[in-house]
């Protein structure tokens, strides 16, 4: 019992250090950290993550430390220096700056506001610290200006995962259905029923296209143009595209197939075949 009881203690430290580790925050893009060595000044410095969550490092040049908790960090810079050491310097990394961006939170319908967020925070945890509870039946929606685009509904798991932030993004609460009528997409061009179509936050591209009763023979194949109001975007996607969720007042442009050179002279040979035809029935009708 008494040995059981020393190994124990003994590897106690260990158990602790594994555990505070496992909780200590990650490097994120916009982190800033500390390099000192007193051994060696030229490797003093101080740096700042990019948006790749990579970051320029003497000697080594440009490295990837995001998502890398500081002990790990360390672990790759003396990784990188032992190439040019033969005796390892001191050196230590520090966190002198953990990022803080600027996130918008609100139910759909109301006025959003702006949140500051550092480090991974949760999209469940930042609603709860601006005071936002969704209800069973919910929908959340993560809008991000880098192409990121997530629905889900509001007990997923997705939402209790540490989030990589980088500023701009929008976390919006809405109700699994709209009220009829209350908000709309349009949808012109080559469509079979064109017009104005309910919103709905689970839909996508295809469904209002279906709403539209699929394209017309005369359709470019699987094109959509998306003009949107939030931010006045537009962009060209395909109808299955499921990355890019429709948003209330979208309108969803299906163009016409493009007229190539071959089609132009056949349409214009059909054209003056059709005009020398009329002037030689008007000579006969003259005679």
């Amino acid at each position: 019992m008494k040995k059981q009881i020393t190994i124990f203690f003994c590897l106690l430290p260990i158990i602790c250090a594994r555990a505070s580790a496992s909780t200590a925050p990650a490097l994120v893009p916009g982190s800033k950290i500390r390099i000192s060595s007193q051994s060696d000044a030229s490797l003093n410095s101080v740096a700042e993550l990019d948006w790749l969550g990579e970051v320029q490092l003497p000697l080594c040049g440009q490295v990837r430390l995001g998502g890398l908790i500081i002990d790990d960090a360390l672990r790759v810079l003396h990784s990188c220096l032992k190439k040019f050491y033969k005796q390892m310097p001191d050196v230590a990394v520090q966190e002198i700056l953990p990022r803080q961006v600027l996130v918008k939170v609100g139910m759909r319908g109301e006025t959003g506001k702006w949140a500051r967020v550092a480090g991974q925070l949760s999209v469940h945890s930042l609603l709860s610290a601006e005071g936002i509870s969704p209800e069973a039946g919910h929908i959340v929606r993560l809008l991000s200006p880098y192409g990121l685009d997530i629905v889900a509904p509001e007990s997923d798991a997705e939402w209790s995962r540490p989030f990589p932030w980088r500023g701009g993004e929008t976390v919006i609460v809405e109700r699994n259905k709209a009220e009829r009528g209350q908000e709309s997409i349009d949808v012109l061009g080559e469509v079979r029923k064109p017009g104005k179509f309910g919103y709905s936050p689970a839909k996508t591209i295809l469904d209002v296209i279906r709403d539209a009763q699929g394209p017309t023979p005369q359709a470019l194949p699987d094109t959509v143009i998306v003009y949107r109001t939030l931010g006045g975007k537009r962009f060209e996607t395909q109808w299955t595209d499921t990355r890019i969720r429709i948003e209330p007042g979208d309108v969803f442009l299906v163009p016409a197939q493009r007229e190539g050179n071959l089609d132009k002279g056949l349409r214009w040979t059909v054209s003056l075949l059709s005009i020398v035809n009329t002037l030689f029935l008007i000579r006969l009708s003259d005679r």
